[in-house]
């Protein structure tokens, strides 16, 4: 399979990790929940209660994106030769994240939380959070100020900007 710089490109971080996020959110939850004095045995109780809750959205969601790539494998001549690295790059990547997400995540939750998980609270979004919550209100009341903002900035988009898209990869010529 020859490999390419759009077969690498083709890899998105956060489709990698997705499906890793959801079970270690999950799982750290439900670690939350236990008591201070939890055995072992009842943390790796929760971690697999916590990570058989996510499979299925896991799943259904990793496949879903798989299930979208693969008809990039029917393309024959020049697009197959250009996509179909690419989407088998895509396609062994999903399959791997997904076995690291249902498979690895929960092993590795029971080495690095043995005796349980308390979540921390990170003080500057503890102070943002009823500042944040004031600023929402605020603009849902005055949702049409909103509009009209997000209308004045598309506009100006429209009208300074999009007429300048993909010059700048344009040489200047001065032929004097």
């Amino acid at each position: 399979i020859p490999l390419g710089v759009l077969a690498i490109g083709a890899i998105d971080f956060g489709l990698m990790i997705d499906g890793a996020v959801i079970v270690v959110d999950r799982i750290s939850r439900r670690l939350g929940e236990l008591d201070k004095g939890a055995k072992p045995r009842d943390v790796r109780r929760a971690i697999l209660q916590a990570t058989l809750e996510v499979e299925r959205p896991v799943l259904f969601a990793m496949l879903m994106v798989i299930c979208a790539t693969v008809p990039l494998l029917t393309l024959t001549s020049i697009e197959g030769l250009l996509f179909g690295p690419m989407a088998l790059m895509l396609l062994f990547t999903l399959i791997g994240a997904l076995l690291f997400a249902l498979l690895a995540v929960p092993v590795l939750a029971t080495y690095f939380f043995p005796v349980g998980y308390k979540e921390w609270q990170n003080p500057v979004i503890a102070w943002f959070r009823p500042h944040y919550g004031r600023m929402i209100r605020f603009l849902l009341v005055q949702r049409w100020v909103v509009v009209i903002a997000a209308g004045g900035v598309i506009l100006w988009t429209t009208v300074h900007i999009a007429p300048r898209i993909g010059y700048e990869f344009l040489p200047r010529m001065d032929e004097g």
